[in-house]
């Protein structure tokens, strides 16, 4: 009884030497790989936000992306930086084994444009953030406009008034 336990926990020490080999092989594999392009997908067919925005806000967080061993904890900082733009919701940004950077984006839906007192106009989503007009799409919303004291900054924001 006591030669099968001994079996087994031998078994599972070996077994947990031989992963942490293999992942020792694995992760120096992975730190040669060198991304070779970027892969942008926005779902939709309508853009608040183009692949081209996209791309030239990794370049302005990473210009060093492209043809440089890929680096995953720098994978975090490009997520942070195209999170900046008042149009995406939410981003995922992972690397393949084949050398593609892949970024997903999620984009705001607008819900109703906004025509505050002082002649600004902005969207609002479903959660209450705020953003500019885009030119590379007008959505159909509903426009409310008005004595509406809402004011509109830059960049993120959301309601202040409620």
């Amino acid at each position: 009884m006591t030669g099968n336990i001994i079996l087994k926990g031998g078994g599972i020490l070996v077994m947990a030497v031989g992963l942490a080999v293999l992942m020792g092989f694995v992760h120096r594999k992975q730190a040669k790989v060198m991304c070779k392009s970027l892969d942008i997908v926005i779902p939709g067919g309508h853009y608040l936000i183009t692949r081209d925005e996209v791309r030239a806000l990794v370049d302005k967080a990473d210009s060093t992306v492209l043809w440089h061993p890929i680096n995953y904890a720098g994978l975090r900082n490009l997520e942070k930086a195209i999170l900046k733009s008042p149009y995406v919701e939410d981003v995922s940004v992972y690397a393949g084994v084949n050398g593609v950077l892949k970024v997903e984006v999620s984009q705001r839906q607008p819900l109703v444009r906004i025509i505050n007192e002082r002649n600004h106009h902005f969207y609002l989503d479903g959660e209450g953030h705020k953003m500019p007009l885009s030119s590379n799409y007008t959505p159909r919303v509903l426009v409310a406009s008005g004595h509406i004291d809402e004011p509109f900054h830059a960049g993120k924001d959301s309601l202040e008034t409620g």
